[in-house]
């Protein structure tokens, strides 16, 4: 604790930034799951699409997911919150060349871009609105990547930084692309798709992951 006191008076505003979107970025990830539990008839972690947990009724039974629906949004909200400052303080971390300061700029316009998207998704049910949901969706995924991709790369290019971090990165943003365009709804069985559902997860909750990695490392860097 002592050490977090004085790694704030270095830098207090870049610090408290970090600090909100570590704690909402597994708050996301701890929401998310609960929603799961009450998503009514059982919700199938490797069957349904993480979309389900904000429909007004499940898919097959129709019944009401008011409960499931309220946690999905308010995950997604508050995280979509929260990656405005993360993508705010992110780039200042990646100033030692013009090359990396302006990709690190690039990076987050796209990752702002992309928080809105966040909020929109959650609010247009996918079984009421499964046009605008998809749009934005997609939209919100694609410009994440960007981001991602981004700053994989300023992390190739800064030499104190693990090249491991670049690749899990741009390891996210392939897959998340390849969602953008269905290719995992190709694989099927009986008529079911049964990767795509499990692709989302590995996305949705490797770029939350990839967010808190960033957060941890810029940490101990300042703490160092």
């Amino acid at each position: 604790m002592v050490n977090i006191l004085k790694s704030l008076e270095i830098n207090p505003w870049n610090r408290i930034g970090l600090l909100i979107t570590l704690i909402c970025s597994l708050f996301f990830i701890i929401v998310s799951i609960i929603a799961m539990f009450y998503y009514p008839g059982g919700y199938s972690f490797f069957g349904h699409y993480f979309s389900y947990l904000g429909t007004l009724t499940t898919t097959k039974t129709n019944l009401s997911n008011r409960v499931s629906m309220v946690l999905f949004i308010i995950a997604c909200v508050i995280w979509s919150v929260a990656l405005i400052s993360f993508w705010l303080v992110f780039p200042r971390y990646f100033i030692k060349s013009s090359i990396t300061r302006y990709i690190g700029i690039f990076g987050s316009i796209s990752g702002e871009i992309s928080s809105p998207f966040l909020i929109a998704l959650s609010i247009f049910p996918y079984d009421i609105t499964p046009v605008e949901h998809a749009v934005t969706t997609n939209i919100f995924f694609f410009f994440f990547a960007i981001a991602v991709i981004s700053y994989s790369i300023n992390i190739i290019l800064t030499q104190d930084y693990n090249i491991i971090h670049a690749l899990f990165g741009l390891f996210l943003s392939v897959i998340t692309i390849l969602g953008n365009f269905k290719i995992f709804s190709y694989v099927k069985y009986q008529g079911y798709a049964i990767i795509e559902p499990m692709a989302q997860k590995i996305i949705i909750y490797g770029l939350c992951l990839w967010i808190i990695l960033q957060i941890i490392i810029l940490w101990k860097k300042n703490l160092d």
